[in-house]
């Protein structure tokens, strides 16, 4: 997952407690579902819902270890200054509860601690590292930060 997500360990991972009845479970199949746009627009509102739906949680059982879950958080307002939509990390179905910076990542942990402090006095701050014996993240134990 650093590889494909997080610049290749240079940068971090957010861990979140989020609400059972918002998550959705991906589904894992050999075959790409082929729908196309116009497909889509000329199927009713419930209908084209539902094949979006579908289409946003179905991916190659490639990666089937993943055991993935996803949310779709409803994003009603932009930023008056950025244009961008955002989730507040304080609502009640998502909370940050955890950063776990790559291996690489040059991030002071003042300067995560800072970020963070104002969310949650639960937001544990992590460093991850290449294992000894597999090929596995895992978790620094005696975290030196830079």
């Amino acid at each position: 997952m650093w590889t494909h997500y997080a610049e290749n360990h240079v940068g971090f991972a957010l861990g979140f407690e989020i609400a059972d009845e918002v998550l959705i479970r991906i589904k894992y199949n050999k075959e790409r579902i082929r729908v196309t746009a116009k497909q889509i627009e000329r199927m009713e509102k419930a209908d084209g819902q539902q094949r979006m739906l579908e289409l946003l949680t179905t991916k190659s059982d490639h990666w089937s270890y993943e055991r993935e879950l996803r949310c779709f958080p409803r994003l009603r307002q932009a930023d008056p200054e950025t244009g961008m939509y955002f989730k507040s990390f304080e609502d009640n179905d998502i909370e940050l509860r955890e950063v776990i910076l790559g291996y690489k990542c040059e991030q002071k942990y003042e300067e995560i601690t800072k970020i963070v402090e104002g969310w949650s006095s639960r937001v544990a701050i992590k460093r991850a590292r290449p294992a000894f014996t597999k090929y596995a993240m895992v978790e620094q134990q005696n975290v030196k930060f830079r």
